[in-house]
């Protein structure tokens, strides 16, 4: 039996002040909706709300950490790859 290739977790732009980190477009979606976010935010469950994002757009977004430190959204992912991730998980907001 051949190994299973494990997913990588992708970045999907949830609004104009949120991102999130997840396998897949159903998990989040699923997550979400079991979290407090309901219909009248995302619409119509089979038109997904949001949007991977493009490794243009991974590149050219800023990442503001807590510290201050600006990267862009490519390096937060892979710092956030290298610690202990569970999805989905929050990755970004305006809002913090």
């Amino acid at each position: 039996m051949m190994p299973v290739a494990a997913k990588e977790p992708k970045v999907f732009k949830i609004n104009d002040y949120e991102w999130w980190l997840a396998l897949d477009e159903q998990s989040l979606l699923i997550y979400l909706r079991q979290n407090g976010y309901d219909d009248d935010e995302f619409g119509d469950p089979l038109e997904m709300p949001f949007s991977q994002l493009s490794g243009e757009s991974m590149q050219k977004l800023q990442f503001v950490g807590d510290d201050g430190k600006i990267v862009s959204f490519q390096q937060e992912y892979e710092d956030t790859l290298k610690r202990i991730f569970s999805s989905p998980t929050m990755f970004a907001t305006t809002e913090w």
